[in-house]
Order: C-alpha cells, then structure tokens, then sequence
C-alpha cells in the first residue's frame, strides 16, 4: 500500500509545489491537483445465482485516486487493496490488489475543461471462492471529456480501449482465458465533495474459443464529517452462461482530499 498512496502523492505534491515556485498571473494556464481515498473495513457478498451460492466476507479495504493537470498534461491515479475472509459454509479468502495509471494531454476548450486523450496501464488480481479475476492492460488507452473546477470538483467521461496481455475471469465450472483479449469500454468519474462516483464497463474478446466476459464496476461514496467515509460498491461479471454480482459496504477514514487551481504565468 505504500508505494502506491506515495506515488499518488507525489502526482498530487508536485503541481501544488509548481504552484508555490510560480507567480500568479491573470490568464494564465492552470494547474489542479486532486486525491481523494479512504482506508475502513469492508463487507461484501458475492452472488451466483446460477449455482445459488453466496460468500460472505469482511476485510481491510483501502482505496485511492488522484488527479493532476499542469499546463495541459494530466494524470490520472487509482490503486485498491483488500484482504480478508469469511464463510460460505467454509473458510474462505478474499483479497484485492489492483493499480491504474494513465497519463496524457488535455486540449483545454476553457481553463478548466475540454477533450483529452491519454494512455498507460492497469493491472488487477482479486477474489474469493465464487470469483476469480486477473488482468493487465496495456495499453489502457482513455478518449474522453474532462472538467476539473473550484476546490474539489473533478468530473469526466471515456472511451477506453486496450489489449489485455494476460487475464482470467474463473467462476466455479466456468473459467475464461483472457490472454490477448480486446478490451473496450467506458469510464465514467465524478468526485464533487463530500460525494464521489466511479463507474467503469469492460467488454473483453478473448482470442480463443472462450466467450466474452463483461466487467461492470462502480462506487459511491460520501463523506460526512473530517474523518468519517461511507463506501457503496458494486461488480457484476458477465458471461454467456454465467452473471456474478459483488456487492459492498466499506465504512472508515477518509483520506485527504486536495484541489489547487492558479493562474500561472
């Protein structure tokens, strides 16, 4: 978890440091920063309806995401970790680690919004007995639309698209191989404090004979206090002959949230 919180750190920290070297000046270009996460415990139930199984699991949970434009070039962070157990008439386990990170250009239409593309990669292993996915994309290409304003306010839309070099998407008599896989998608972000939303859609091709497999992720979250996060989250996989759906509740501390905007130069 380190590594990971100190580079979204570091994203955020380093356009706050430009800001504090550089004169203010009207007109200007601008430059934002923003990071957000919370770290609490999670419960969380997965359901095959198929098979009429259900796991049930409490964890650690941590999650972060950042934000950061300087001067047209934007970086977007976003890392979770998870770890526990439960029962589904056994012991089970339940873990999580996953990291994106993306970076490229947004052609500003104002100072504060416009079209961006950007690219880089997003790795993912997590699950528990009723699930099992794995995937690194690379590239993890985004086309989309930003507006990122005021002091914690940052909302955008995506296109994404990329190869999945090596993946799974197992279920219990029903496991996909996703090496080489096509993944398209969308990718949508609002983060307007003290409420943030995340959604995300991936539609997977596999290059060999296993079906395609859908992702379809999202988070709410609220903060209401200093310290207090509230996490709502939701998974469902899909396959031809499969639909797994995860659903979660994470209640712990926030992290905090900063956003900086200047004219400079």
């Amino acid at each position: 978890m380190l590594p990971l919180s100190l580079l979204a750190d570091i994203v955020a920290n380093d356009s706050l440091t430009r800001l504090a070297e550089l004169p203010r000046r009207p007109g200007g270009a601008q430059v934002s920063a923003f990071i957000a996460g919370s770290t609490g415990l999670d419960a969380l139930v997965t359901i095959d309806r198929a098979r009429d199984r259900r796991a049930g699991s409490v964890a650690l949970r941590s999650t972060t995401i950042a934000y950061s434009f300087d001067r047209g070039v934007i970086v977007r962070f976003a890392n979770e970790i998870a770890i526990g157990g439960g029962t589904d008439g056994s012991a089970t386990f339940e873990g999580a680690l996953a990291a994106s990170l993306t970076g490229g250009y947004r052609f500003s239409i104002t100072p504060n919004q416009g079209p961006f593309v950007r690219a880089g990669f997003l790795g993912l292993v997590a699950g528990d007995d009723l699930l099992y996915r794995s995937a690194l994309v690379l590239p993890d290409a985004h086309v989309g639309y930003q507006y990122m304003v005021s002091r914690r306010v940052v909302a955008e839309a995506a296109y994404t698209a990329g190869l999945v070099l090596t993946g799974r998407s197992d279920a219990p008599n029903d496991a996909h191989d996703l090496d080489l896989a096509l993944a398209t998608g969308a990718l949508v972000a609002l983060h307007a404090d003290p409420v943030s939303l995340t959604a995300r859609w991936t539609h997977m091709i596999p290059t060999s004979a296993s079906s395609s497999v859908d992702w379809i992720e999202g988070a709410l979250c609220a903060e209401p206090g200093r310290t207090l996060a509230i996490c709502v989250h939701a998974l469902c996989d899909r396959t031809d002959t499969t639909t797994i759906t995860q659903l979660g509740i994470t209640i712990g501390v926030q992290q905090k949230q900063r956003l900086h905007r200047a004219g400079l130069y």
